[in-house]
């Protein structure tokens, strides 16, 4: 068991480097690859029939790589989705102006 150490003695802390930020969307490119292709491989794992608890186990895994993938998956999407509205909002905008200008100039 470690020793807990008296309240007024000074603890040395580990220092973690940081990645650089420029570094981070490099990294978190790269670990989302390897977790995708540790999802991947838990997906394609052969099921033991042999142990129904063993068998439960991993129907358990799949179904929460699977959960956890499709509401990534749809989390993008719906990002996507806000992003392409975004960009269309402009232009829609200005079709309405169009389309209230040639209805004011018809109706005159």
């Amino acid at each position: 068991m470690p020793r807990k150490p008296p309240k007024n003695e000074i603890v040395p802390v580990q220092v973690v480097e940081v990645a650089a930020a420029h570094d981070l969307p490099g990294k978190l490119a790269t670990t989302t690859s390897k977790s995708l292709d540790v999802a991947e491989a838990i997906l394609d794992m052969e099921i033991p029939t042999d142990d129904p608890a063993q068998h439960v186990k991993y129907l358990n895994v799949q179904a929460r790589v699977v959960g956890t993938i499709l509401n990534t998956q749809l989390r993008a999407e719906e990002q996507r989705l806000k992003r392409q509205a975004a960009d269309l909002l402009p232009q829609l905008l200005r079709r309405v102006e169009d389309e209230r200008k040639k209805r004011a100039a018809e109706g005159s």
